[in-house]
């Protein structure tokens, strides 16, 4: 799928990283040769995650996010006409963070408000969807998008816990007369159990049993109730798909690659992006930071623009690659110029 969308444009972006800081050499479950083997893998020397021990939440970054990009962009909040909130991590079953946020915000109540449970391409499905808001004439657009997922991987699980970080991010989103952005989409739902978390939803709910087990012995990594990832499948997905779905694209719009600045793709992993920068001849042009925060889901890609480009990007047209679970693609090109802002980066 493919859709051309005109006159909306991204003003700023605030990411926020939270409070604690992990190095995965300090890890002490795993043994230092096995840390040193994992680290040089995933090249994920730190990450940041939550610090629940003194109730930060993912809301506590969003919140701390849109006080800044509004601040930044000096808006009234009564020009806020939606809130869009991208995710996988809820901080309920119900309701909707988005309407959380609306009271936290402070904003009118006459304003929509809903959440979209995406992963790894949900910040180009969520920037999709606000652009075709503001094409409509919705008026000013604040897209959340942000992951707090230590929880849903099991402490022993080397595949997922030095790999996955948490961030959240907002979006300013306006109206700008000519402004042209291009969306491609694909989705291969047969690999939807390549990433999967199997209990704990209408399909496989929690029972009476799973409660006892946790209270005795603490649940295993098969008990269906952690992250499952097949990194394989996933890897040889990337590496087909997503060169072709950025090709589709290309050749739609007329461009080739040549012709475009920059290439945000998600923060899958080290390898996968050293092979498709090596493959597609980009890598001079694909920035990286899985590195110092890990993959961050939904919300690398805001997060990679704002600690790669600092304070600005002029007039740069970009190509924003979100690729991963579902299995799901989304691939945006538009011209970029806006603000950024980074929070909580450590040394």
């Amino acid at each position: 799928m493919i859709q051309e969308i005109v006159n909306a444009r991204i003003a700023h972006i605030t990411s926020v990283l939270p409070s604690k800081k992990i190095n995965n050499i300090d890890n002490p479950n795993f043994t230092l040769k096995e840390k040193q083997k994992i680290i040089k893998q995933t090249g994920i020397q730190s990450r940041y995650e939550l610090d629940r021990s003194k109730g930060e939440r993912l809301i506590d970054l969003y919140i701390k996010a849109a006080n800044d990009t509004l601040k930044k962009l000096k808006w009234e909040r009564e020009s806020i006409k939606a809130i869009i909130v991208v995710s996988q991590s809820h901080e309920y079953i119900y309701p909707a963070t988005a309407c959380i946020l609306q009271e936290k915000l402070g904003l009118s109540e006459n304003i929509a408000a809903f959440d979209v449970s995406m992963g790894c391409s949900g910040y180009v499905y969520g920037l999709n969807i606000a652009f075709n808001y503001i094409a409509n004439g919705m008026g000013r657009i604040l897209l959340f998008v942000g992951e707090a997922i230590s929880y849903a991987y099991h402490k022993d699980d080397r595949a997922s816990v030095f790999l996955f970080g948490e961030g959240g991010s907002c979006t300013a989103i306006e109206s700008k007369k000519d402004s042209k952005s291009t969306f491609h989409f694909k989705t291969i739902g047969s690999g939807s159990d390549s990433l999967i978390i199997k209990k704990g939803g209408s399909a496989e709910p929690f029972q009476y049993m799973d409660f006892k087990a946790i209270a005795q012995n603490g649940l295993d990594m098969q008990s269906g109730a952690f992250q499952e990832m097949d990194g394989i499948r996933i890897f040889d997905f990337s590496k087909e798909e997503v060169p072709q779905a950025m090709q589709h694209i290309l050749q739609h719009t007329g461009l080739n690659l040549d012709q475009i600045s920059r290439f945000y793709f998600h923060q899958a992993n080290l390898f996968i992006l050293d092979f498709l920068g090596e493959k597609l001849n980009i890598k001079n042009r694909l920035p990286i930071n899985i590195q110092s925060v890990g993959n961050t889901s939904s919300c690398s890609i805001p997060l990679l623009l704002c600690d790669i480009q600092g304070s600005n990007i002029q007039q740069e047209k970009v190509m924003l690659v979100g690729f991963g679970v579902g299995l799901s693609i989304g691939i945006a090109i538009l011209d970029l110029d806006c603000t950024l802002n980074l929070i909580g980066k450590q040394q």
